[in-house]
């Protein structure tokens, strides 16, 4: 892709963040402007912190350098929210088409 098909898809990107009627709506572009920067430029860590600084903004606190307190404890919520099943159970979930919920994969954190 040429830089001008980064720099006309940023300008979309701007676009559609100022005229979201919905939240869903804003960080569906916010997904698409991270991943923009990442396959534009390469730059994944600035990506990943662009990622976990929308996610804030919608109340989910995620360290960008975690201790292993932090980890034990996101571990537990896991394991209790599982309620003793083994992590295959996730496969038979259905699929929830959330904006959310992608950003976060884009970014490695589900």
């Amino acid at each position: 892709m040429s830089t001008g098909s980064y720099d006309a898809s940023r300008a979309a990107i701007d676009e559609v963040v100022q005229n979201a009627h919905t939240e869903a709506e804003k960080l569906n572009a916010y997904t698409h402007r991270v991943m923009c920067l990442m396959s534009e430029k390469g730059e994944y860590g600035k990506g990943a912190e662009m990622g976990i600084e929308i996610l804030r903004n919608y109340g989910m606190d995620i360290p960008i350098s975690p201790t292993k307190a932090v980890m034990a404890k996101a571990e537990m919520k896991f394991k209790v929210a599982l309620r003793n099943r083994p992590i295959s159970y996730l496969s038979t979930l259905p699929i929830e088409d959330d904006a959310l919920l992608a950003l976060c994969q884009q970014i490695d954190i589900c």
